[in-house]
């Protein structure tokens, strides 16, 4: 449905100088909505429609083509979403982007709360 790529949540936000710069790295990598991966596909279907804190919250976005990998920091995974805002580590050009899958994060093993509190 979206071209291999998911939607996992958001970065947390940048100071406005970088996005200044941000705005001027990212611009060869604009493409319209109709060459991306994600095209035709609807964003209900992505759960994107809205914050779920604030429905009137505008959550548009340029679309860019899914050549650059970001390293990000985040404190929990939850059902194939970020629970929190990643924060932006650093670019990583040595690594390509198809190479980047779930399989790969370190996660930790799942309790359950009866095993934990067992007397």
């Amino acid at each position: 449905m979206f071209g291999g790529l998911i939607p996992i949540g958001v970065a947390a936000s940048f100071p406005v100088a970088r996005r200044r710069k941000l705005f001027i790295d990212l611009a060869p990598y604009v493409v319209e909505m109709a060459a991306h991966p994600w095209a035709g596909a609807t964003l209900e279907a992505a759960d994107m429609t809205g914050s779920r804190w604030n429905p009137e919250k505008d959550l548009s976005f340029i679309p860019l083509r899914p050549e650059l990998v970001a390293e990000v920091r985040f404190n929990q995974l939850d059902g194939g979403r970020l629970r929190h805002p990643a924060q932006f580590i650093r670019w990583r050009p040595d690594r390509d982007p198809d190479s980047c899958r779930f399989a790969q994060l370190e996660t930790a093993p799942s309790l359950r709360l009866v095993e934990i509190l067992r007397p």
